[in-house]
């Protein structure tokens, strides 16, 4: 688990090598109070994904998350409604995961992210306030093998996207992690995970975000810089919002019910937010092109293509709701490289570099259409060219000097430009 929430600076292990990724600061919100200070206030990551206008398009409805967490706290009063029964794994985790064994929060924290109701500027609002939240509680020793168990739980109880915000540097039962991924993949089922926090566990992508297929999810700040705090490397497939993020903190924790922090952890659950979204307006998707959605509207960010601190790019929900995307057979983050390429037939259906597809076809359709325009002309007068040389060279002593029986305008002029490339 990547979040901590309470004390500025305060973090907890569940184990050696994993780590709750984010530092957390008490949040207290009074009435009255101007709206920079409300939760709504400084609840910055929804206005730059512009999730008003993502709203409009889908707010997660019919879709499932399990956020295999420390637990959810279930009664707090922007998720009252929101969580469904889960299951405890471990003797200190809660038997339904409907409250929070981490008394910073960090399970109730992912939760609110995703599917916080909102209702007003004293409100978290989620990324998709109409899913539902399946808590899967791990106790304060959960290993490996527990992991594994909560992924096939979920994925055998109606979860289509799963949330992992935890970061191991490594794990004895990776191989059952890795089984059991695959297994909830093959089900149709998206997993996130968070890439760690660098400053306990370590400059490289944790497990499980590094495995294969699996969307690793860095961190980025305010000004759309990436977060010097979260792990990097050649796994990271996006990156969002995960630096001064507000949520929701059992209401036992803290006299607020409220409180904000940094980490990979919160950019996770940002993005398990967006699955969400996608699902509930595309229902047929596949996972695969769930997440190649995702991947492939992201805004390329860093160097051209994908890069190792923000993968393909930050998130873009609105576009991932509304862009014209293909449609790919299999999962392109099994296909897809660390220098950008892809096996051919796996991560799209041409084979074509799998880079960032974001690209601004108001500007690149006129200027590929000027493009084609001088081309075809170019090859026209040519031919035309060719063409009168020949004939001159075959043509009898006293042939008219006429044009095609044809008339004026005859040989008919080149071949317009080819029509706009989808999206345009």
């Amino acid at each position: 688990m990547e979040r901590s929430r309470g004390r500025v600076g305060a973090s907890r292990r569940l184990r050696a090598g994993v780590t709750v990724l984010a530092a957390g600061a008490v949040l207290v919100a009074a009435p009255g109070v101007a709206h920079a200070d409300t939760v709504r206030g400084l609840s910055w990551h929804l206005d730059y994904l512009r999730i008003g206008a993502a709203h409009a398009i889908s707010q997660g409805e019919g879709v499932i998350v399990a956020v295999i967490d420390s637990g959810v706290d279930a009664g707090h009063p922007d998720l009252v409604g929101q969580v469904l029964p889960g299951w405890g794994i471990g003797g200190d985790a809660a038997p339904d995961g409907r409250t929070d064994s981490d008394p910073k929060g960090h399970g109730t924290g992912m939760a609110g992210l995703i599917a916080g109701k909102g209702g007003g500027d004293q409100h978290v609002l989620g990324i998709a306030p109409k899913a539902k939240i399946l808590p899967v509680s791990l106790g304060v020793q959960a290993d490996g093998a527990e992991i594994a168990q909560g992924i096939r739980w979920a994925s055998s109880h109606g979860a289509t996207v799963i949330n992992i915000s935890l970061a191991y540097q490594s794990l004895p039962e990776i191989e059952d992690v890795k089984s059991a991924l695959g297994e909830a993949s093959a089900k149709g089922v998206v997993i996130v995970a968070g890439a760690g926090n660098s400053s306990v566990n370590g400059s490289d992508v944790g497990v499980p975000a590094s495995i294969p297929g699996v969307v690793a999810v860095s961190a980025m700040d305010k000004s759309g810089q990436s977060w010097s705090g979260s792990s990097h490397g050649p796994a990271v497939a996006v990156a969002a919002p995960g630096v001064r993020i507000v949520s929701t903190d059992p209401k036992a924790g803290t006299a607020s019910g409220y409180g904000v922090s940094d980490g990979s952890s919160d950019s996770a659950a940002i993005v398990s937010g967006e699955a969400a979204l996608i699902r509930s307006n595309f229902k047929q998707l596949s996972a695969a092109n769930v997440i190649n959605r995702i991947i492939r509207t992201a805004k390329d960010a860093g160097k051209a293509g994908r890069d190792d601190l923000y993968g393909f790019g930050v998130i873009d929900p609105v576009a991932a709701l509304t862009a014209d995307v293909p449609e790919v057979r299999d999962n392109p983050l099994l296909g897809a490289k660390p220098d950008g390429s892809a096996k051919p037939g796996s991560a799209s259906p041409t084979g074509q570099p799998l880079v960032s597809a974001h690209v601004d076809w108001k500007i690149m359709g006129p200027l590929l259409a000027v493009v084609a325009v001088v081309v075809g002309g170019i090859v026209w007068l040519t031919t035309a060219s060719n063409r009168r040389r020949r004939r001159a060279a075959q043509r009898p002593a006293g042939y008219p000097p006429m044009g095609h029986p044809g008339g004026p305008g005859y040989p008919p002029p080149g071949y317009g430009p080819p029509p706009p490339p989808p999206g345009h």
